[in-house]
């Protein structure tokens, strides 16, 4: 059931292999979260998107979502370190690679930077509101991007594609930096064939007003709710390792 495949969902230390993951031999979906998702908070936290996300793949797979905070330390985020414990476990994995990696924001870029790095390892990306040209963006600022300012200008800014992708993203979005949706298309558009992009522009107020109750910082969780109903409604993004579309 749904619920039961949201059960098995959890949020671990990167690196760490729940013991879901270890009781059965479904395929693997890597999440990775938006920055300050997983961070820690004084009040109890909501994960919309990987609520979602379990929901819709149900029991077919497994949902293996990681933190590049280390303990939900944003201060202490490693981006290089997280990488080489992807490969680790995406080896361990019943398949030895992820069905899927599935990137958020911040997440969505870390994704694209680790497929192009093991593209054996992933069969397929889908990307919610990704983030580029991060350190282009962000080394600059004083705050705590600045603290692992030097990490991400080691990584490149602008990821490579080397496995088929689906991004969705949309025009509302109102970020200049990395989500812009300029710069966005404009990355699209460099790896033709690889890459396809879905602009949601039609998103209704129901779900910018849900968006701003479950995280009122901002998000693109109404954008991930759009996608989850287009795709079920067009069936056009089946997983190749099961029935359930996404």
């Amino acid at each position: 059931s749904s619920a039961r495949g949201l059960a098995a969902t959890r949020v671990a230390a990167v690196g760490a292999v729940t013991p879901a993951v270890q009781q059965n031999n479904k395929p693997v979906v890597l999440y990775l979260h938006g920055f300050e998702e997983f961070a820690k908070s004084p009040q109890p936290q909501r994960y919309p998107v990987l609520e979602a996300l379990g929901l819709v793949l149900g029991d077919a797979y497994e949902v293996y979502a990681p933190s590049y905070h280390p303990g939900g330390e944003i201060y202490h985020t490693n981006f290089i370190s997280t990488l080489g414990k992807l490969k680790k476990r995406a080896l361990e994995t019943p398949t030895g690679s992820f069905e899927a990696v599935v990137g958020w924001s911040v997440g969505g870029w870390l994704a694209a930077v680790f497929q192009e790095q093991c593209p054996e390892l992933v069969g397929r990306l889908i990307l919610l509101g990704p983030c580029i040209d991060m350190a282009e963006r962000e080394c600059y600022d004083k705050g705590v991007w600045a603290k692992y300012g030097a990490d991400m200008a080691a990584l490149p800014s602008r990821p490579i594609i080397k496995r088929p992708t689906h991004i969705f993203h949309g025009d509302l979005e109102s970020d200049e930096g990395g989500a812009d949706p300029k710069r966005v298309k404009a990355w699209t558009a460099n790896n033709t064939g690889m890459m396809t992009l879905d602009n949601l522009n039609d998103v209704d107020h129901v779900n910018l007003l849900v968006a701003k109750v479950l995280l009122p910082k901002g998000s693109y969780y109404h954008l991930f709710k759009t996608a989850v109903k287009w795709s079920v409604g067009q069936g056009s993004l089946a997983f190749s390792g099961g029935p359930h579309v996404f």
